[in-house]
């Protein structure tokens, strides 16, 4: 829950609403959880998601899952970091870090490392970035567009 913070703002003499940033400590233990969820996903023995719905493996299905997961965590962790733009290096530490699941499954049953999970991962990561970057200047100019056309 974002709790809202409320000042007198004589200039324009009406209370201002802002949101109050997260503490570190629930911020840590918010992308802990999101990181351990990940490794999980990542590192269990036969998980295979063409497996349990029942489908042949194909390489398509394999991309897009793990793009799909990719977007959707890189999405979270932009969230989860409001008040920071998300950088190169943001985003490297996140391919980073998928790297690193993908280099442990080599020692996990009935798990590889793969070039092409790693890829997916890549453009997962990316279009997560843009998807960001694309609704941060949406909702800006949004926002503007409210402002002064009322």
């Amino acid at each position: 829950m974002v709790k809202r913070v409320f000042i007198e703002n004589p200039r324009y003499g009406h209370r201002q609403s802002f949101k109050k940033p997260r503490s570190a400590k629930s911020t840590f233990i918010l992308v802990f959880v999101v990181f351990i969820i990940t490794g999980l996903f990542s590192l269990l023995p036969d998980f295979h998601m063409d497996r349990i719905l029942g489908i042949e493996y194909s390489w398509e299905f394999d991309m897009f899952q793990h793009s799909s997961y990719y977007v959707v965590l890189a999405l979270v962790l932009f969230a989860i970091f409001p008040y920071q733009p998300p950088t190169v290096y943001f985003f490297a530490l996140i391919f980073f870090v998928s790297f690193i699941f993908e280099v442990l499954q080599i020692w996990v049953p009935d798990r590889n490392f793969s070039l092409l999970d790693l890829t997916s991962n890549f453009l997962g990561i990316l279009i997560g970035f843009t998807l960001y970057k694309f609704f941060k200047k949406t909702r800006a100019a949004w926002k503007d567009y409210k402002r002064y056309h009322r």
